[in-house]
Formats: C-alpha cells, sequence, structure tokens
C-alpha cells in the first residue's frame, strides 16, 4: 500500500513554501488597498499580517529540522526556495505537492481571528462578521497572486478556477444546508471557509505544533487551519513530513490522532476537508497522475475512518448525556464521509 503521508504530506521546506506564497497574497492585497487610496484599511492588514507571521514563524519553528536555524517567513523568498525544493532528491518526481500548494493558496482565506472566540452566542451573521470584520481580499489582487503562484509552480493557470469551482461544486453536492447557503448567498468559498473557522476553536490547539500551550497553542493551530493546512509536526510523522494537506486528514489514524476526535469537535471541519479532498482526487490523483490503485486505496482508508467514527458514537452513547454535542457532530460526518464515498467511487 502507498504512504498517503507522502502523498499528501509537505515536507518543511515545502511547507515553509506555502505559508510564504500565502504570506505573498496578503501583501499584494496590502499593497492594492494602498494603490486604492484605503491606507485605514491597508493599516489594518498590515497589522493582521504582522500577528500572522508571527504565529506562522512560531508555528514553523515548532515544527523546524533544524532547531539552531529560526525560521523567519518575512526573508523567505518563494523563487529561490522552490529551487532548493527542486534540486533535493527526496522532491522525487512526484507532481502532488505543487498541486496541492497551488490547492491551498487558493482556498486560502485571510483576515481570520488569530485569537479565540470566547462568546459563541452572537447570531450567525455577526459570527461571520466578527470573524471578517471589514476586511477581505481584493479579488483582483488575489487573481493576480494566484496566476503568479502558478507559474511558479509551472502549472497551468486552469487550475485555478478549476479548484475553486470543484471546491464549491463538492461543498454544494455533500451538505443540503451549504447547497442553501452557496446558492442563496453567492458567497461561495469563502463563506464556508468562514463558517469552518468559527466552529474550530476546540480544536484548533489540539492541531497545534508539539510544545506550545495556552494562546500560543491556539493561535499556532489556527494560523495552520487558517492556511487550510493541519500541523503533524508533534505526532511522530517519519520522513520529515511536517504539514498534512488536501484532505489528507480524514485518512484516518495516518496523523496519530483518531478521526472520530475531530468529527465529534466539528462536522464543519470534516465536511470542508471532504470538499477539498474531492478536489485532490478528482483533478490531482485521477486527472493528473491518472493514480486509479491509490484512488482505490483512499476509498479503502476513508471507509476505515468512517468505522472509527461509528465506533466513537457507540462509545459516547455508553458513557453519558454529556456527549451529546459530540454524538450530533460524529453523526453529521458520518452522513457527510458516507455521502463522500459514494461519490468518489463514482469518479472516472
Amino acid at each position: 500500500m502507498k504512504d498517503f503521508i507522502s502523498e499528501f504530506g509537505l515536507t518543511f521546506k515545502q511547507t515553509c513554501l506555502l505559508f510564504s506564497l500565502e504570506r505573498r497574497i496578503v501583501v499584494n492585497d496590502i499593497v492594492s488597498s494602498k494603490a486604492d487610496k484605503k491606507q485605514e484599511e491597508a493599516l489594518k492588514k498590515q497589522m493582521w499580517l504582522n500577528a500572522w507571521e508571527m504565529n506562522i514563524n512560531n508555528f514553523l519553528n515548532h515544527l523546524g529540522e533544524n532547531q539552531n536555524v529560526l525560521v523567519d517567513i518575512t526573508k523567505l523568498e518563494p523563487k529561490s526556495l522552490l529551487e532548493k525544493i527542486l534540486n533535493e532528491k527526496t522532491s522525487g518526481n512526484s507532481k502532488a505537492w505543487r498541486y496541492l500548494i497551488l490547492l491551498e493558496c487558493t482556498l486560502f482565506t485571510s483576515y481570520y481571528p488569530l485569537e479565540q472566540q470566547e462568546s459563541y452566542d452572537d447570531n450567525f451573521v455577526d459570527k461571520i462578521k466578527k470573524a471578517f470584520g471589514s476586511l477581505s481580499l481584493n479579488e483582483n489582487s488575489r487573481k493576480t497572486s494566484l496566476v503568479m503562484i502558478a507559474e511558479l509552480l509551472n502549472i497551468d493557470i486552469k487550475y485555478i478556477d478549476i479548484f475553486r469551482k470543484r471546491h464549491q461544486e463538492a461543498l454544494r453536492s455533500l451538505s443540503g444546508f451549504w447547497k442553501k447557503v452557496l446558492l442563496a448567498g453567492g458567497i461561495g468559498m469563502l463563506l464556508a471557509v468562514a463558517i469552518a473557522l468559527l466552529f474550530i476553536s476546540p480544536i484548533a490547539a489540539f492541531f497545534a505544533a508539539s510544545g506550545l500551550s495556552g494562546a500560543a497553542a491556539f493561535s499556532a493551530g489556527m494560523a495552520a487551519l487558517g492556511g487550510g493546512a493541519i500541523a503533524a509536526g508533534g505526532f511522530g510523522i517519519a520522513g520529515g513530513i511536517a504539514v498534512l494537506v488536501g484532505g489528507a486528514l480524514l485518512l484516518g489514524g495516518g496523523v496519530g490522532v483518531g478521526i472520530g476526535t475531530l468529527a465529534a469537535s466539528s462536522s464543519v471541519i470534516v465536511l470542508t476537508e471532504l470538499a477539498k479532498m474531492e478536489v485532490v482526487l478528482k483533478e490531482i490523483i485521477l486527472g493528473v497522475q491518472h493514480d486509479i490503485q491509490m484512488m482505490q486505496e483512499i476509498l479503502m482508508n476513508l471507509n476505515d475512518s468512517l468505522n472509527e467514527m461509528r465506533k466513537e458514537v457507540v462509545k459516547l452513547k455508553m458513557e453519558n448525556e454529556k456527549n451529546k454535542e459530540k454524538i450530533k457532530n460524529l453523526e453529521e460526518s458520518i452522513e457527510y464521509l458516507k455521502k463522500a464515498i459514494d461519490e468518489f467511487q463514482n469518479m472516472k
């Protein structure tokens, strides 16, 4: 059986490249705001970027291969970093990691809250406002940045639109709720990511780098999740893999954390990760790599994850009434996963 970690994981340098490219998206957006003479907006965006950079540096330095050298995301130049990666023998012939980085950058949403929300009593609209405030990425700036990233990674720019479209379609098909929201609001992927970020507080710190605690752990976890990536550095992953992407979180015990625990914390995360995995399976595994065997093995692992969720439901129901919310999340996650597996099996 193939190693899913090597297929869906980014090495430490590839992880640095991912975050440096996401930083470039925000930097270009700030330049765009200044060009539009929106100085106050640009200042707020810069303040957010400064905090994000601090969290990312903290995150990366806890994952770092060389603890004697501190990583500074502001000093990493994507082109030279990419050249170093391509010159390494460990990079192999696989194209997947480059497409995965472009996917994560395409789905990247900035200006999310970097601190834990204390109250969850606000209504739906207020929560969205709290997550994004008055800040958002300029769409023209985003497109320009993504074209630059695709060209740097030597990937046809058509995949930018393909990835976004497929992700939105996957969210629509996997959940009636998302279908209503997406069709009625017309705001697509950004709203999906915003809602996901609002409900990951219980698990954000759970996925932070090893050695962090409290607010630092939460910030690092939010930084990783906000970038679409899940930290795996503290979970004993072999081969120098630092970050899992493309929905690989759902492949069961590969990250050293039970999928049942994740699903019980947030069915929204399971839904958004399934949507991302659908993009990866259809456009990268089948479309680019034409790897039918990998597709079959992923389906087997997803079935294992489904069974683990079912076991967790039984366990929680046997314990006590305190687990009603976890059971609800798990049962919703199970339905999402069952539907996703059915759709994945019909892919050609």
